[in-house]
């Protein structure tokens, strides 16, 4: 990669970190882990070739990588984009020598009930068809930690708790008309950020 192309990718995802690390803007981490997991997966097959089994791929461990990084009840902070780069190789790193240690582990997934009602419901906003069922798996919990905390609820309580639209309602104290709008609005973005994903996971 030339020098001036580094310099201008460095500067969008300098932009993107200050985004989210500031103003906690979801869109801008989601754009940024989509740039940074292309790099990180390039970076995995370059460096951790011999450490992949035919079970895992560049594509899940950086994705299980991220996935790790989100659920971290307090986000590390990182100055500059070279920072969150260095900490999701070395995460990716330790990944891989921990499978090496355990060759029978297998990588979790979503829940393959839970996502397949959710895919079919996203069919109607969409969806998203190119990855296998497993990858789709994963992108969709990760898609779905990437959302803005409202559309997160909505999906979690229709989908992942099962309360329906109706009780989706009484749990947020919304009538059933808003609580629909609501969860429309969210499959409608879940689905566009599964579009923007699809080419780095399959």
């Amino acid at each position: 990669m030339s020098s001036r192309l580094h310099d201008a990718r460095d500067e969008k995802s300098t932009s993107l970190l200050a985004r989210w690390q500031h103003a906690g803007d979801p869109d801008a981490l989601d754009e940024l882990l989509r740039a940074e997991v292309a790099v990180l997966k390039s970076r995995i097959r370059r460096e951790g070739k011999r450490m992949l089994r035919p079970s895992m791929s560049a594509t899940d461990v950086a994705q299980e990588v991220v996935m790790g990084m989100l659920k971290v009840r307090r986000a590390p902070r990182f100055e500059d984009p070279r920072a969150l780069r260095g900490y999701l190789w070395k995460a990716a790193w330790r990944l891989l020598v921990r499978r090496l240690r355990k060759p029978g582990r297998d990588f979790v997934r979503l829940d393959h009930a839970t996502s397949t009602v959710l895919r079919s419901a996203l069919r109607i906003t969409g969806g998203v068809s190119a990855p296998e069922d497993n990858e789709r798996s994963v992108a969709l919990n990760l898609m779905v930690h990437l959302l803005r905390p409202d559309e997160r609820e909505i999906i979690d309580l229709v989908y992942f708790r099962q309360h329906g639209i109706e009780g989706a309602a009484k749990r947020l104290e919304i009538s059933p008309d808003a609580a629909n709008m609501r969860l429309v609005r969210a499959r409608r973005k879940l689905a566009s950020k599964l579009r923007h994903w699809t080419d780095l996971i399959g």
